[in-house]
């Protein structure tokens, strides 16, 4: 199982920049990738309504934009509502 699935958990180390000190930190992709996943989610549901109460676009509409250009209207969206 270790060879088809190996564990990929592991610590990770570095240094403190300003103060020399080493780190060490344990590393775990799976949660990482979770976590990742669920705040992707987040962050689209507030592109879609941004987006939806701007500009009246539907979701299907919205979704079907390539993430860039969501993204850049979402962000100009929140700029306008700030405004």
């Amino acid at each position: 199982m270790q060879a088809l699935a190996p564990d990929l958990a592991s610590e990770l180390q570095g240094r403190c920049p300003e103060c020399g000190a080493t780190v060490a930190v344990r590393f775990e992709p799976r949660r990482y990738c979770l976590t990742e996943l669920r705040d992707r989610a987040g962050f689209l549901f507030a592109d879609v309504d941004a987006l939806a109460q701007r500009y009246h676009w539907s979701e299907r509409t919205i979704l079907a934009m390539p993430h860039a250009r969501r993204m850049r209207y979402a962000e100009l969206a929140r700029q306008a509502e700030a405004a």
